[in-house]
């Protein structure tokens, strides 16, 4: 069975001791699972000692990264195009 892009999901954690404190750098995965809830049960169940500190779909960065090609193809206006001026020195 293959893989939906709506059961992707990007998750990042850090691990916590058993004082409750995040230890080490920030961990990120890819998780298949039907909704994001099921992938904090999935996780929480399978490495309880990860921290989740975000779960985003696939299906959001897509959207993102279609808001960013609107924006530069100047249909979506609600977005600002900000041009640090380093670069007009490249």
């Amino acid at each position: 069975m293959a893989v939906k892009k709506e059961q992707i999901f990007l998750v990042s954690g850090r691990l916590m001791n058993a004082s409750g404190h995040l230890v080490g750098e920030v961990q990120t995965g890819i998780v298949c699972s039907i909704d994001k809830e099921s992938v904090r049960t999935f996780v929480h169940k399978n490495s309880p000692e990860l921290n989740i500190l975000s779960i985003t779909s696939y299906i959001e960065y897509e959207s993102v990264i279609n808001k960013i090609k609107a924006t530069f193809q100047g249909s979506n206006r609600d977005w600002k195009i900000s041009k640090d001026p380093i670069l007009d020195n490249l």
